[in-house]
């Protein structure tokens, strides 16, 4: 059962979340009976003994399924406060998995708590902004950022997960614990231990460390979100991009080190020299090469220090501040479009790359 708490603690309300859906209203009459799950609806100060309650197991839904079977739900589900909207998943659902895309906005702090969950896999990927969840079992308290994620298994999701102020987006695949151990070789040591892990009900993350979300995890997901397929045939699109996320994430995590772990202070501070240099020089960087020479720091040092500190890579950093820096030009109103690519160094793509970062043209801003 998950409740979305937002707002001042007098106005809270509840809407209820089951393994990441939104149910936004409480059916007139009926009551779905599957296995685990008690959910009760209503105002969160009325949660005692006042509210009705529904016996509602979501992943039995999904294992409830048959394996063969090739058909595959999709819905929407949103929650909107004080008429603004404040979260949205957009689901798929597919025998053993569900795969859910997540948008939060908040002009406070958000947040949804969760009890009685169902024993899952979970792989988070946090596109932007940042979720930090506080959860019952093995008293875990930890924050993912931006383009960071993990595997986590835990017996129960039981706990609470709150956004900061401003957008956070996310990518959530849910495996059905049976499902994800059918995946796993008893017989391969990384992937053993999990099992054994799972066996004794003991919660793990794949990789001590949040990890960052790496450009073919990027890939996949946008191939799942923009896909065209049909039928039975994006049925098993589906499947296989969230099976090709689960192998990339798994690799990640038998490797990944962090960064900060293998720099040395002198590095870091180096790095740290290198952000300051971008925010004044971003329109005019140089090459790779020649900041790695300015900086005493060999390439591979540079990006993945860079990306470990600020969530992006060198290049991906200046493109940020020249958008920035576009936006708030055609904002004032003293240039046209054709001028602000030029001043920005975008000299034929500018549109292109305005309307892929910000969601919209720049002749739409200009208006």
């Amino acid at each position: 059962m998950c409740r979305i708490l937002t707002g001042k603690a007098a106005a809270m309300r509840e809407v209820i979340i089951i393994a990441g859906v939104y149910l936004p209203e409480v059916p007139k009459s009926g009551c779905y009976h599957f296995k685990t799950m008690q959910v009760y609806f209503g105002p969160v100060n009325n949660m005692k003994g006042q509210m009705e309650n529904l016996d509602i197991d979501y992943l039995t839904m999904v294992q409830g399924r048959q394996e063969g079977e090739s058909n595959m739900r999709e819905f929407e589900n949103s929650y909107n406060h004080m008429g603004k909207l404040g979260l949205q998943f957009n689901n798929y659902e597919i025998p053993g998995i569900l795969l859910s895309r997540l948008a939060g906005v908040s002009d406070g702090n958000t947040a949804f708590s969760a009890a009685k969950t169902p024993e899952a896999v979970n792989m988070n990927f946090i596109l932007s902004g940042a979720m930090r969840s506080r959860l019952h079992a093995n008293n875990s308290d930890f924050l993912i950022k931006k383009f960071q994620h993990n595997l986590i298994y835990l017996e129960n999701f039981d706990g609470s997960h709150n956004f900061p102020d401003g957008t956070t987006s996310a990518f959530h695949v849910m495996f059905d614990k049976a499902y994800f151990c059918r995946l796993i070789d008893y017989n391969e040591e990384q992937t053993g231990r999990l099992l054994e892990k799972i066996e004794k009900k003991e919660g793990f993350f794949a990789n001590k460390h949040m990890m960052p979300v790496m450009p073919d995890m990027l890939t996949t997901i946008n191939d799942i979100t923009l896909c065209k397929l049909t039928g039975p045939f994006r049925r098993i699109f589906m499947e296989g991009k969230a099976l090709e996320l689960l192998s990339h994430t798994l690799n990640q995590a038998a490797h990944y080190t962090p960064a900060r772990q293998k720099l040395n202070a002198t590095d870091l501070q180096r790095i740290k020299e290198v952000k300051e240099y971008l925010d004044c020089h971003y329109l005019n960087p140089g090459s790779m090469l020649e900041i790695c020479r300015m900086f005493c720091l060999n390439d591979y040092k540079l990006k993945t220090g860079f990306r470990a500190l600020y969530q992006d890579s060198v290049f991906g950093y200046i493109h940020l501040r020249k958008m920035q820096l576009g936006k708030k030009l055609l904002e004032d109103g003293q240039m046209n479009v054709a001028q602000v690519s030029d001043c920005i160094g975008y000299a034929n793509h500018f549109s292109a790359a305005f309307r892929k970062y910000f969601g919209f043209s720049p002749s739409q801003l200009k208006r």
